[in-house]
């Protein structure tokens, strides 16, 4: 839920929940995954990958203004400005690094497909059942209701 869930869920319920505050990521969060991503073993730690700090500082400015621009969608001029100064912060070389990468990299399906397993595991090694609760999609467009609804499905279908 968006709202605070100590007052949109009855106590009962509530008390049988973990309940988990998502807050919002900046650049330096978005640079630390990157770095754990390319280094750790369940990431691309086995592929050794060679990348600047400085390309990869590039890479969550150009993650960040996208999420930022998709927070404040209204203001159109202010986060055009941002998204085309992350683009020119694209160095040639990571952009031939994206590029050369294209024909190898693992297809969309099987890379969710390791999500699922993994998250799957983990909620096995919790011994908990996760149980995710929607609320406010009433007050959105039906396609973006439909999208967010089909890109929870698709990500969290697992065992029952």
């Amino acid at each position: 839920t968006t709202e605070n869930p100590s007052f949109e869920i009855n106590n009962a319920l509530l008390s049988r929940c973990r309940v988990f505050v998502l807050k919002e990521l900046s650049s330096e969060d978005i640079l630390v995954l990157l770095k754990r991503a390319i280094t750790d073993d369940r990431g691309f730690g086995k592929e050794k990958i060679d990348i600047s700090n400085e390309d990869l500082e590039v890479i969550a400015n150009f993650a960040n203004a996208i999420k930022s621009s998709w927070n404040n969608r209204n203001d159109k001029s202010e986060n055009s400005k941002k998204i085309n100064a992350a683009i020119e912060g694209l160095t040639p070389e990571l952009e031939n690094l994206l590029n050369d990468n294209e024909e190898v990299a693992e297809p969309a399906t099987k890379q969710i497909e390791e999500i699922r397993k993994e998250f799957e595991e983990i909620l096995e090694q919790l011994k908990v059942k996760l149980v995710v609760l929607v609320d406010d999609l009433d007050r959105c467009l039906p396609e973006t209701a439909i999208s967010t609804l089909e890109a929870m499905r698709l990500l969290f279908s697992t065992k029952l």
